[in-house]
């Protein structure tokens, strides 16, 4: 497609909120394909600018983030996470000691998972958002 297309500038929005550990999402992606993608831009060789994006959990978007400056800028990082920033993430209460998320297989569960955490979000933002705007659910318009 981009071979087609022949674009001057790639631009990406490189959101984070596809990560399976994403609060609101939950898409079942990993740190993997994050870095996968960067991989392949960078492999164009045609002009990119990456930009940030979604992502509803801190530590999930330091990570990417990691990985993806560190692909830009050409740098290997180990996936251990330096132990000072372990100890201080571990004082917010994060478990997680390395870059990047292991790899993961969905099951067959996960969907009904992700349709709970979608139901939940809908429903606050219902409550939350309609009365805002006068608006009464299951009222038609």
């Amino acid at each position: 497609m981009l071979k087609a297309f022949k674009p001057d500038v790639l631009v990406t929005q490189m959101g984070v909120d596809s990560l399976r550990t994403d609060p609101l999402t939950r898409l079942e992606m990993t740190t993997g394909i994050i870095e996968f993608a960067a991989r392949e831009f960078l492999a164009t060789e045609i002009p990119w600018v990456c930009l940030g994006g979604g992502g509803y959990e801190k530590l999930n978007v330091a990570r990417c983030w990691a990985l993806l400056w560190s692909i830009i800028i050409g740098v290997d990082v180990p996936d251990p996470l330096p132990s000072r920033f372990v100890a201080k993430i571990r004082e917010l209460g994060y478990a997680e000691r390395l870059l990047r998320d292991r790899p993961h297989c969905a099951q067959p569960n996960d969907f009904a998972r992700a349709q709970e955490a979608l139901d939940k979000n809908l429903a606050l933002l219902q409550r939350r958002l309609f009365p805002l705007h006068g608006i009464v659910p299951g009222e038609s318009r």
